[in-house]
């Protein structure tokens, strides 16, 4: 109305609801480019994570053998060798292997996690492993024996499978596959906004996702 001294503000989004929020521009996720859908899908696996997964199965692999020759070891020789914990270590290694292999394949957050923490700790213990056996010998040996050695280059198989898992879980293309990537701000982050690590939360702008 004219001689009124107020304007009306006719809302872009067509809506002539008097209530309705003002909208402001780039306020959506069509106007920043990023949808809804970006938070729940995700694109087909990368090199990085496919690599990834291919030396966690063949981590699985050398648990499964670790494993039956514990197994074998306690039950035909068990007074040969001291083999308390050795069994629930071979155990435990095989399970944690097979629940990180699964987690990768279907991109679940904890499976990236476990996988950085548990390979950069295990590779640093293989290896001090692996420079005592061979570099410390036992007092009556005058060289490593054959068996120490062949311990000695599996445990070094394992130590560089490992060091190529955390390598490749730390590419962005990997961070991007496991959902690390904030839809608002596109920050990668690492810290989880539960317990299993279903959502995750951006340390930049505070986003859980």
């Amino acid at each position: 109305m004219k001689g009124s001294g107020s304007e009306r503000i006719e809302d872009p989004s067509g809506d002539d609801n008097p209530y309705r929020a003002p909208h402001i521009p780039g306020d959506s996720f069509d106007e920043i480019g990023v949808h809804e859908e970006s938070v729940v899908e995700r694109g087909p696996m990368p090199p990085s994570v496919i690599l990834a997964s291919v030396c966690t199965g063949g981590l699985l692999a050398l648990a499964g053998i670790y494993l039956l020759g514990a197994a074998m070891t306690l039950v035909l020789a068990p007074k040969a060798v001291n083999t308390t914990g050795v069994l629930p270590t071979a155990m435990g290694s095989f399970v944690l292997s097979a629940l990180i292999f699964l987690g990768m394949i279907m991109g679940h957050r904890l499976a990236w996690q476990w996988g950085r923490v548990l390979t950069i700790l295990g590779s640093i213990l293989l290896g001090l492993a692996v420079v005592g056996s061979v570099f410390v010998p036992d007092r009556n040996q005058v060289r490593p024996n054959l068996a120490t050695l062949i311990t000695a280059i599996a445990f070094s198989i394992w130590v560089l499978l490992m060091i190529t898992i955390f390598v490749c879980l730390g590419r962005t293309s990997a961070k991007r596959y496991f959902r690390l990537v904030c839809p608002t701000c596109r920050k990668t982050t690492n810290k989880a906004a539960d317990f299993l690590f279903n959502r995750a939360s951006c340390k930049a702008c505070g986003r859980i996702w």
